[in-house]
């Protein structure tokens, strides 16, 4: 697996793709409890200030992990499924 620190523009490619949070924000949600209740509160204005848009239309729902409780996002289907190699799939590839 790459070790290799995502660029920014990676990152909201896997937040458009597979709804995965820029780790800024994600670090920073860590750090700070009240900007983790502004994130629960208010998700698309902290996306917005983090450079990531979400269309209006869009439906926003954040799930926080604990000790005892994982969550697991299955993505949506690419339009171009067929076309995407098993071995070498990667949300960067999408």
């Amino acid at each position: 697996m790459d070790s290799q620190p995502q660029s920014d523009g990676q990152q909201r490619a896997l937040f458009a793709s597979w709804g995965c949070l820029p780790s800024e924000i994600v670090l920073r949600c860590w750090e700070d409890p009240q900007y983790l209740e502004k994130l629960k509160n208010s998700p698309r204005e902290v996306l917005r200030d983090a450079g990531v848009e979400v269309d209006a239309a869009m439906e926003i729902c954040l799930l926080e992990n604990s000790a005892s409780k994982i969550h697991l996002v299955v993505p949506r289907c690419p339009e171009n499924l067929r076309h995407l190699d098993p071995k070498t799939l990667t949300p960067d590839k999408w």
